[in-house]
């Protein structure tokens, strides 16, 4: 269970970094 909860917050980061990205452009 908390190995899932990471892996959902480590997609959660990585989705607010691209983002970020697109918004940088």
């Amino acid at each position: 269970m908390a190995v899932k909860e990471r892996k959902m917050v480590v997609e959660l980061k990585q989705q607010l970094m691209d983002e970020e990205k697109h918004e940088n452009g």
